[in-house]
């Protein structure tokens, strides 16, 4: 059963990626001991798919795989490889300087995540969203959010709300 709606989503997966050249989005699909269940998150070219997302609906699967493939697009990942680039430069400088200061540039890279994490969110999941929407229209993403929504997947549901709202208004214009 699993392995027949994983490659539902692999059906789904293979058109929005076959035309593209360069480094190719890859679907990977978390092992069933992954803590967030309904987990779905793009890291640099892969989009995981969480345990819980595997027997999602059609339209669900659809917004999971063009808003993570979204995020790729507007290259919202590229911080990603900024912020290990930051932590290797922070525990190699630490090393240079003396023990009492080893965790100052780790602690200052660590404050640079969470500033540029925190305050460019709600943008990068607008756009991620807004992407969404083009491949597949607004009732696709307004179905999506509320699907993840009624199992508590998204992690900031004040944010989530917003997109709703955001999705909706759009809808009606």
């Amino acid at each position: 059963m699993t392995e027949r709606l994983k490659t539902a989503w692999r059906n789904e997966f293979a058109p929005l990626v076959g035309d593209r050249r360069g480094l190719r989005p890859v679907l990977f699909f978390l092992p069933d001991w992954w803590p967030g269940r309904h987990a779905a998150f793009a890291y640099f070219n892969v989009i995981a798919i969480g345990p819980g997302l595997v027997g999602a609906p059609e339209p669900v699967r659809r917004y999971i795989l063009g808003h993570e493939l979204g995020h790729i697009d507007r290259h919202h990942t590229n911080g990603q490889v900024l912020y290990w680039l930051g932590v290797l430069a922070a525990v190699l400088l630490g090393r240079m300087l003396p023990p009492a200061f080893h965790l100052a540039p780790i602690c200052l890279v660590l404050i640079v995540a969470v500033l540029w994490i925190t305050r460019g969110e709600a943008k990068r999941e607008f756009e991620a969203d807004d992407e969404a929407a083009a491949r597949y229209g607004d009732h696709t993403v307004i179905t999506g959010l509320t699907w993840m929504q009624s199992r508590r997947a998204t992690p900031v549901p004040k944010l989530n709300a917003l997109r709703l709202e955001r999705r909706r208004d759009h809808a009606r214009v």
